[in-house]
Order: C-alpha cells, then structure tokens, then sequence
C-alpha cells in the first residue's frame, strides 16, 4: 500500500525532522533483545520511522517482529518502492533510476540498470522498478519466505537521498539503523554524485545522514542509563566493526575505524565521557 501522501502530510510543513530508516538486520536485533534495550528509549528523539518495502518483506512473515514494528511508540509508514519512490522525484524516471544504480553497486542489479539506460524511457515499462528487485538481486528462498539478498540495502540508501531532496528544508537528520558497514562507502559515493548532472538533487553536502548500529544503540543505551555494561557480552557476542572518537584531556581527539573487541566495546561503554561513537 503506497504511503506517499501519508509521508507528505507528515513531513512537508516539518521543522527540522529527525527520521529513523529501519532495516531488518536491525529490527532483529532489537527485537530480539528488547526486554533490555525499551522501545521507548531506542526510538526516543525520532519523529518518524520509515521502512522500505523490501526491507518489509524481509521480516513480514515473523508475527513477534510484526507486533514490534505495530507497537514503536512513534509513527512508522511503508514506503513501496514502486509507487512511493516515483513519486518524491516527480517521476522522472531516469534520475530515480541513477540512484538505484549508485545505490546498488554490484553485478547483476547494474547489468539489468545498463541494459535499461540503453532503451528509451517510453520502452523502460510501468513495471521497470518490480523488474529491477526482480531481476537485480539474487533470490534468497526458505520454506517461509522468499527475499531478495542486498535489495533492502539499495533501497534504504535510495530512499535517504530522495527524502533529502524532496524535503530540502524540512529535515534535520537521517539515521539508518542497520547493522550493515558496507552502507558507509555507498552513502559517500552517492554524496559524490548527488548534485551531478545525471542525478541534480540539489542538497546540501556533506548530508546529513547518520548510522544507528548495533553498537551506537548500546553505548546510547548505557549513556543513558537504560542497559548495564553487564549486558553488553550476551547482545554482542561476536568481534565487529565500529568507527569511533576517542577524545583527551587536552581537547584532542582520535578517529578510530577497526573490527572492535567486545571486550573493548564494553571498555568503551564503562567509560563513555572519553568516547563518541560513530558506527
């Protein structure tokens, strides 16, 4: 169901909007740990949340994580791709059609993209956008659902720099909660190419878009008060990726981008007024 009037009446006379893009690997994880990590507090600061709906068809089949997404305590819309994406550029078609392309970098998704840029536009089909997830990104079938490896990935990325174009003025931030690292080089390439002759999306750069990951949430969490650093071991069980500030006494400060320990991680939560985390 295309949401796209829903999403103008809540953010075209917006002052300074802060919005949440949800995607799945995030959903999981706070739906799995959400007897410590309240969605009161997670979603706490965001006016909205929205999801893509390929990242939808990603955990639709999962009546717990349905009943989470129905229960966050602010407004959550479904945007489909097909018909609400059109329609925050005017449906012009071809210009959509470059975001997808630096949205999803990779083999078949590009070909299918190549193939398309070759034929005029009035060949290219009302369909072009199905055919695109269709064709595009590799079939990940299980006895309860079928979904497309990587197609919500393209679709949390196209969908922050269409809402930062079409909404000019009325966006403070955009956060994407996922916990996929890759997304960091994809938004700084579409940043590149944002106000390129192709694309004119005529935003400002560098763009506002953020990343809540696993570990941000958690150190936020632990900032706040709200998740023991105790805790911290069963929610992160594994080494992972992180970027982070690590300041000094003389007012100095050191970016750090590594596969972080946990044990780290929990170092780092305990003592939070020396760090910001990034990532």
């Amino acid at each position: 169901m295309a949401n796209y009037e829903a999403l103008e009446d809540k953010l075209r006379n917006a002052i300074e909007a802060k919005i949440l893009i949800l995607d799945s690997g995030k959903l999981q994880f706070l739906y799995q740990h959400q007897d410590v990590l309240k969605q009161d507090k997670v979603f706490e600061g965001f006016d909205v949340v929205l999801i893509p709906g390929w990242v939808q068809a990603e955990y639709v089949h999962h009546t717990g994580k349905v009943e989470y997404v129905a229960s966050i305590p602010i407004d959550v819309l479904i945007l489909e791709e097909e018909e609400d994406y059109p329609a925050m550029i005017s449906y012009e078609h071809q210009r959509l059609m470059e975001i997808f392309r630096l949205s999803a970098p990779h083999g078949e998704a590009l070909r299918f993209l190549s193939l398309l840029s070759r034929k005029d536009i009035v060949e290219w089909g009302d369909d072009w956008i199905t055919r695109f997830y269709a064709e595009g990104f590799p079939m990940k079938q299980t006895e309860t659902r079928t979904t497309r490896k990587n197609a919500g990935e393209a679709s949390i990325l196209t969908l922050a720099y269409l809402l930062l174009s079409h909404y000019p003025t009325q966006i403070h931030n955009i956060a994407i909660a996922t916990g996929d690292f890759g997304l960091i080089n994809i938004r700084d390439n579409l940043e590149k190419h944002a106000n390129n002759s192709k694309l004119n999306l005529n935003i400002s750069v560098p763009v506002n878009i953020s990343f809540l990951s696993k570990d941000v949430t958690m150190f936020q969490a632990v900032k706040r008060g709200s998740l023991q650093v105790d805790d911290i071991p069963r929610l992160r069980p594994n080494d992972s990726s992180a970027i982070y500030l690590e300041l000094f006494e003389d007012g100095t400060s050191v970016p750090r981008k590594l596969k972080l320990e946990t044990t780290k991680f929990v170092d780092i939560c305990r003592h939070h007024h020396r760090y910001i985390m990034i990532y």
